[in-house]
């Protein structure tokens, strides 16, 4: 079971960085404009990635909460201050995003 927990911290670590990425690649696709971002090498990023993304890192966050009941309180609290990072981290982002696009 900790390594299904484990496993699942670190996807959604993962999720995030991605998430990151994906958003910043949007970003410099967005400022170079249309022209410039075909001939750059590199991920052309969909709005729709990112969303999708943020919902895998959403879902993965939800699972880990689940998971972290299952725990006792001394194995739960570190799991549970680390979520909280997370998904602090992700809503900081999300705020970036909505920022950009208005």
């Amino acid at each position: 079971m900790k390594n299904d927990i484990r496993r699942t911290l670190k996807q959604a670590e993962f999720s995030l960085g991605r998430l990151k990425t994906q958003q910043a690649w949007q970003e410099l696709d967005e400022a170079e404009g249309p022209s410039i971002a075909g001939l750059r090498k590199g991920p052309n990023t969909a709005p729709n990635d990112v969303e999708q993304e943020a919902g895998q890192f959403w879902r993965l966050c939800t699972t880990l909460h689940s998971q972290a009941k299952t725990l006792p309180p001394g194995q739960r609290r570190p799991l549970e201050r680390r979520l909280r990072e997370l998904r602090a981290e992700f809503h900081k982002t999300q705020g970036t995003q909505k920022l950009l696009n208005a």
